[in-house]
């Protein structure tokens, strides 16, 4: 696997997660909590893939390749083109750069999971139920731990009416019981192998929020409205305390910019949601459909880069001349011409086939008779 088929194939999960990224905007308002986890969950996990697709196809397939690229930029290249070996220097350049950003990003996940494991014995014990609940010095209530969770809650509680400290509690478990701790990580974990890949985090974005009213309507199911006051005003608080000290892996409150959005849901848990306009299932379609013409397009880009590097060999050029048959203007990409190969120029071309199965190609000056 060449330096360039890997900055193409990372090109692509950008531009695809960028598609799926605008296409969930606009059909937001459409959408309640529970399909917009599942379409950001399905978004997140296309976008986290489609560079090990793309890796893997142009492994499986290394002739397979198309040429469309190359024949596109036929007529911008010179007759013979010399392998372009900076191409490939830069593309390893790219791919270096990346690859220590990544493995910056996960030794900083390694850093945090140790400190979100430590932060699974802080506290002392509140109550025992179907999970241990702790009071700590943490910005505001979360899941910790994994196989055996427990919920923290910050000191803060101490405030707050005792319905909402049991509203919390339930939020908590709401994320135990939908394992969304193991989740978090291994979303983390794509995260840190792709750090580069900003749409991957806009849609983790959008997941974090659904997923967390999910937890919220759960968490106040039946509470009245001056309950669901309280849980706001905390929910708000913990966001000011963990603006600086998000975890992990912890479930505490979703993005900031969702806490709008969440705090209507919160006091207005009935209300209507808003049907999008048509104009916007549109708009979602139109940038699915450029996603994927533009991952397509860096596809065939790639292949072409690939084919100006010289990585495969050198790659000999047929573009038809007028109106008249059998003449072609001949030109080299990737390397120069041999005594086995015409000089680049303007033939009189003739395509057989021999009995072996081979094709040979017999060329004569295009002015010459035969």
């Amino acid at each position: 696997m060449n330096a360039i088929a890997l900055v193409m194939s990372g090109a692509c999960g950008v531009i695809v997660g960028a598609g799926l990224a605008l296409a969930l905007r606009f059909v937001d308002p459409a959408l309640d909590a529970r399909r917009r986890h599942l379409a950001a969950s399905v978004a997140f996990w296309i976008t986290a893939a489609v560079p090990a697709v793309v890796v893997a196809s142009v492994a499986c397939f290394p002739n397979a390749a198309p040429t469309t690229g190359l024949s596109m930029l036929g007529p911008l290249l010179p007759d013979a083109l010399p392998a372009q070996r900076w191409l490939l220097w830069l593309a390893r350049a790219i791919v270096g750069l990346a690859a220590g950003w990544a493995v910056w990003r996960c030794l900083r996940l390694v850093r945090q999971l140790r400190r979100f494991r430590a932060l699974a014995f802080l506290g002392e014990s509140d109550r025992r139920d179907t999970l241990p609940v702790r009071i700590a010095d943490v910005p505001g209530a979360m899941l910790v731990g994994y196989r055996r969770p427990a919920i923290l809650l910050p000191m803060s509680v101490a405030t707050h009416p005792r319905e909402v400290v049991d509203a919390l509690v339930r939020h908590e478990r709401a994320h135990a019981r939908r394992r969304d701790n193991w989740r978090l990580l291994a979303e983390h974990a794509a995260l840190a192998m792709l750090p580069w890949c900003r749409p991957l985090r806009d849609l983790h974005a959008q997941l974090l929020a659904a997923r967390e009213e999910l937890c919220d309507a759960d968490a106040l199911r039946g509470l009245d409205g001056e309950t669901r006051a309280g849980y706001a005003r905390a929910l708000l608080d913990a966001l000011r305390r963990s603006a600086s000290a998000a975890g992990v892996a912890s479930t505490i409150a979703g993005p900031a910019f969702a806490a709008r959005r969440r705090v209507a849901a919160i006091i207005a848990p009935d209300g209507p949601a808003r049907a999008a306009h048509p104009g916007r299932w549109l708009a979602a379609f139109v940038a699915l459909a450029l996603a994927t013409g533009g991952a397509a397009i860096v596809r065939q880009a790639g292949s072409a880069a690939e084919a100006i590097a010289g990585l495969g060999g050198m790659s000999i050029r047929f573009a038809a001349v007028g109106d008249a048959s059998g003449t072609y203007r001949v030109s080299t990409v990737g390397g120069a011409s041999s005594g086995s190969t015409p000089a680049p120029g303007v033939y009189r071309v003739r395509f057989s086939q021999a009995k072996d199965g081979r094709w040979v190609v017999s060329t004569a000056p295009a002015m010459s008779r035969r």
